[in-house]
């Protein structure tokens, strides 16, 4: 490798700069700049590095999480922060979760000790699972580990290096929200990784870098791919959950399978009850020509609901050619009551108090048809798969207000949205010298409606409609090189996205646009584990 580019490969997922200036100068720069850097090193029970473990920094006071990182191969981490103390969380599967309180930047080496877990009797010891760069992607295996046992599709991403969930959200280290992929069709409804059984996974790949392959936009794509299940028959298996967070919830799912031949029928049905309360204490200061203080006491309570259902087929021709379709359907039905109390205050003196309540009916239902085609004919692999949205929200709220100095009031509102998505896409893949060619296409097309209206007129209605075509070209090359792989390729892409006001037509908000977009080309290599705290990098020559 030259270099630039060994820097980079060595500081792992730390987030640099590096910049060769002529033949002697290479400029290596933090892109986070903050006050402190969290640093250490993550050893196991034997001493030896723990690469790609999650460090999940969380605010002390509430858990909430802030940042995060992931250790690189010599299990070193150093990772940007703003906050004077942190409580910091380190995991890594097969291994026990570590959590410590921090207010120094460097926090050492910390050792990771095994993890085992009791199932059914039979004790099963940790092991690290095999995590290993491949392509474009870093490929956790899933079946035969401890992810295998994790739960749901969320429960495993949860502990994949360079992943981490925050509630029901999944992110990646450094890249924001990532597109889901299960066997090559993207994830539209997030339900579906809470419906995938861990043990129906066969890997995860995640990939920091995309390619052509996909939108210009997209900053981090994870790949799930399941495992192809076996035996014949008919067969069946449910889920419950049941627990107690200030109010009893719970969620019990069965699904079904029939299979026979190349033939997979399945079903899934759902329900899922939950209840929760919240309290919102805020305090708001203003100074002007005078002190402005508002005092909020807000509590929430919602109820959520989730009906789902699934039915779909897989059937393979011949050993060569697939086809599958499934049809989802998921309604959430929501509830939510609430009452505040606010003081207003000028130069510490009150000036008006306000009570209220107000009450909030909602809920959405969702309908996803998606098919597929996978085959080989010849050298070409082909896949195809293409996807069919329906949703509608809707949500009535009505606010009632009691005033001690102001008008009392009543606020009826009303919103109604409307989606529609067509999505298509198309790979061809060849092999080419050490590598592959890819070439493919997609397209999509949306419409969305929103409308909103208030009964008292105090709140200004609004009624919007987003259409939006979009259509891309893309090929992309792949090479083996001994260690390395060299991944490079182009995309086309147009849109054409016109919005509305009231049936009119916006200029300013509407857009049209097509562009060429090469991917930066992007160069992997496997590093032996070296140390790096307190390595210093020197240039001999220009040829180093």
């Amino acid at each position: 490798m030259n270099f630039p580019d060994a820097i980079v490969q060595l500081a792992g997922f730390y987030p640099v700069r590096v910049v060769k200036s002529g033949k002697h100068e290479i400029y290596v720069e933090c892109t986070h700049k903050t006050d402190h850097h969290l640093k250490g090193t993550i050893i196991d029970e034997q001493g030896q590095p723990v690469a790609y473990a999650n460090i999940a920094l969380l605010n002390p006071v509430d858990s909430t999480l802030l940042s995060g990182g992931v250790s690189n191969e010599s299990g070193y981490f150093a990772i940007p922060y703003e906050q004077e103390k942190i409580l910091i969380r380190i995991s890594y599967v097969g291994y026990k979760t570590i959590y410590r309180l921090c207010d120094k930047d460097n926090v050492g080496t910390i050792r990771m000790h095994p993890d085992s877990y009791k199932l059914n009797g039979v004790e099963v010891k940790g092991q690290r699972p095999l995590v290993r760069m491949k392509d474009d992607a870093f490929v956790t295996t899933v079946e035969g580990s401890y992810l295998a046992k994790m739960g749901t599709g969320n429960d495993v991403l949860g502990q994949i290096p360079g992943v981490l969930r925050n509630g029901e959200n999944i992110e990646v280290i450094g890249r924001g929200k990532p597109l889901i992929y299960i066997n090559g069709r993207q994830m539209r409804n997030p339900s579906e990784l809470d419906q995938l059984s861990s043990d129906q996974i066969k890997d995860v790949d995640v990939i920091m870098t995309p390619g052509a392959k996909y939108d210009a936009t997209v900053k981090a794509v994870i790949r799930i791919k399941t495992i192809r299940p076996v035996g014949e028959g008919f067969s069946f298996n449910s889920r419950t959950v049941a627990g107690v967070n200030h109010y009893v919830y719970g969620l019990e799912e069965l699904n079904m399978n029939y299979r026979t031949g190349g033939l997979d029928i399945f079903g899934m049905a759902e329900y899922e009850n939950r209840r929760s309360r919240q309290t919102n204490d805020s305090r708001q200061d203003t100074y002007l020509q005078s002190h402005y203080q508002q005092n909020s006491l807000m509590h929430y309570y919602n109820k959520n609901q989730m009906l789902a259902g699934k039915l779909g087929f897989n059937y393979m021709l011949n050993d060569k050619h697939s086809i599958g379709m499934t049809y989802t359907v998921t309604s959430r039905p929501n509830s939510q009551t609430s009452d505040y109390f606010t003081t207003m205050l000028i130069d510490k003196q009150t000036d008006d108090q306000i009570i209220g309540r107000g009450k909030v009916d909602g809920g959405d239902i969702q309908h996803i048809i998606s098919g597929y085609y996978a085959g080989q004919t010849g050298k070409w692999s082909l896949d195809a798969n293409a996807d069919v949205l329906f949703q509608k929200q809707n949500s009535d709220s009505q606010t009632f207000e009691d005033a001690t100095q102001g008008d009392d009031r009543t606020v009826t509102t009303r919103n109604d949205v409307k989606n529609r998505l067509y999505a298509a896409k198309f790979v061809a893949g060849h092999p080419l010298w050490k590598g592959k060619l890819e070439i493919g296409a997609e397209g999509s097309y949306v419409h969305r409606t929103d409308v909103f209206g208030n009964l008292e007129r105090i709140i200004d209605a609004s009624d919007t409609k987003i259409e939006e075509n979009s259509t891309a070209a893309f090929v992309q090359l792949m090479q083996r090189l001994n260690k390395l792989t060299l991944i490079a390729g182009l995309r086309y892409e147009y849109l054409d996205s016109r919005y509305y006001e009231g049936g009119v037509k916006m200029g300013d908000e509407s857009r049209t646009y097509s562009d060429l977009f090469p991917s930066q080309p992007l160069l992997e290599a496997v590093v032996p584990r070296q140390p790096l705290a307190g390595t210093q990098l020197q240039m001999a020559d220009g040829n180093d």
